[in-house]
């Protein structure tokens, strides 16, 4: 019977899922991932997305969507497929990414009941989706980083807590390297070191993780191999982007030489005023986190004062360190769904925080089920997918220019193509024909690959429709002159003037 209740949350996710079914999936970051993972299905590369880095994302979706096509009947062939229908395979990989989860939640809460034999501290640790808001909108309904990073820190607390909680051994793998001579590594070191390399590769906000595994792995030696390990795991998931290494090393330069996100803002490693409201929207945005984190200190502070350095406390003051560090990580270059990597962490604190102080079986259940019941309240309010975020309807009279952001799904081809090296300019051209689009950052119109003059257009034909973003316009207004027909849609009037018209 208890194991079946472990396949409640698991299961109500997934209708959670399907009730809010995503009819459509927005350009920025689903059409990234789609079309890198193109690229490595379809012709080994090239991969152009290195700034998360993001690579496990691709390389999943490129395994995912190769037997979607096996699956799907149809005489196209499998990039033309995907490129005539990436709506089809981006739903495909998030759904298979939601399945593995909910798979893994069910495995979460099958390993604590195994080992504690308590099923409320099983029902708590599946609970992890309640902790945020963002978790239910990034990890199971978007194709990004995040599905695959609260996957991987999931594994990562299993591992952690096998390990170092509860005093089992993982083994050890012997390497001779002589006739009488051998290494003896703990396959914990090997298994959490390939895993961390993994969401090293994934997002690199994970970053903060790697002192767990440091803190509790005995002997300098150890350390040094567990680092070696989670090396080679990063640069193997990397390797698709191993000559964009350089770059990637100043993109990610510029982000802790800089007080805003993307390396934007003045220079500087943090702007004070910026860190506090960022603070005071995490206080009012992700109270539970705040909370949970709060909870912990204070209980670390009381056995500091008590002497007491049991493993209670050594596992705590260490997850807490993690967690402030991942905070301030986050505080500096700050996106509220960037605390995802540490939300499975917090659902280890309650833990141990329960089991140090030894509550009866009663009274821990009532805490447990009232924390997740409030957890779930405070952050029930979910973002609501609009259906039909793409807009193919389009004046006929004149030709169409479609910029970042605007309702079409040209641009959403467009913006995929130009994160993956442009590899499919020439297939989504046999496709769609000649298409218009506007970099509102160069201040360039372009087809699928070449720039071409408003000149050309104005040739090809008198009326040129821009679709772009009032707020893009007037914050990127662009050197030629705009009459605006309707919400976010400009008629190009004048190629020699650098002023914007709103009428």
């Amino acid at each position: 019977m208890k194991f079946v209740l472990l396949l409640l949350l698991p299961l109500a996710l997934l209708v959670n899922v399907a009730y809010n079914d995503k009819t459509e999936f927005g350009q920025d970051p689903a059409y990234i991932y789609l079309f890198n993972g193109l690229n490595l299905a379809s012709q080994a590369g090239p991969v152009g997305q290195y700034d998360n880095p993001g690579t496990t994302v691709s390389e999943c979706s490129a395994v995912i969507m190769k037997i979607a096509y096996t699956l799907r009947k149809t005489d196209n062939d499998f990039a033309t497929d995907v490129l005539k229908d990436p709506q089809y395979y981006i739903k495909y990989i998030v759904r298979t990414f939601v399945v593995l989860n909910c798979i893994l939640i069910f495995l979460l809460g099958f390993f604590i009941l195994k080992t504690t034999h308590e099923l409320s501290y099983s029902l708590m640790f599946q609970a992890i989706p309640t902790f945020s808001k963002s978790v239910i909108d990034w990890c199971f309904q978007s194709l990004c980083p995040e599905p695959l990073l609260l996957g991987s820190v999931i594994i990562l607390m299993m591992l952690f807590l096998r390990k170092f909680y509860f005093n089992k051994s993982f083994g050890n793998l012997n390497l001779k390297y002589s006739r009488n001579k051998e290494i003896v590594i703990d396959k914990y070191i090997i298994l959490s070191g390939l895993l961390m390399g993994f969401c090293l590769a994934t997002k690199i906000n994970t970053m903060t993780l790697l002192l767990l595994p440091l803190l509790f792995i005995p002997e300098y030696k150890n350390k040094l191999i567990f680092l070696v390990v989670v090396l080679i795991s990063f640069i193997l998931f990397t390797l698709p982007i191993a000559h964009l290494y350089v770059i990637m090393a100043f993109w990610y330069l510029g982000i802790i030489s800089h007080t805003d996100l993307y390396g934007s803002g003045s220079s500087g490693f943090i702007d004070p005023d910026l860190f506090y409201r960022n603070f005071l929207e995490t206080l009012k945005s992700e109270p539970v986190i705040l909370f949970i984190i709060l909870i912990s200190v204070i209980v670390i502070i009381k056995m500091v004062i008590q002497k007491k350095h049991d493993i209670h406390f050594k596992i705590l003051a260490a997850l807490v360190l993690v967690q402030l560090a991942d905070l301030f990580i986050v505080l500096k270059h700050f996106s509220l769904h960037y605390f995802i990597p540490i939300v499975p962490t917090l659902a280890v604190n309650l833990f141990i925080i329960l089991r140090m102080f030894n509550f009866s079986k009663l009274l821990k259940t009532v805490l447990i089920v009232s924390f997740v019941a409030i957890s779930f309240w405070v952050n029930k309010d979910i973002e609501k997918f609009v259906p039909g975020i793409f807009d193919t309807t389009y004046p006929k009279n004149g030709i169409n220019v479609f910029s970042s952001e605007s309702r079409s799904a040209l641009y959403a081809l467009k913006f995929g193509d130009d994160f993956s090296s442009n590899a499919n300019s020439d297939k989504l051209n046999r496709i769609y024909g000649t298409q218009y689009f506007y970099n509102i950052w160069n201040k360039v119109f372009v087809t699928w690959k070449d720039t071409i003059s408003l000149d050309s257009l104005f040739k090809a034909n008198k009326t040129v429709y821009l679709h772009a973003l009032d707020l893009y316009m007037k914050e990127w207004p662009p050197p030629f002159k705009l009459k605006s027909i309707s919400r976010d849609l400009y008629l190009v009037t004048d190629q020699k003037t650098d002023s914007l018209v709103v009428k």
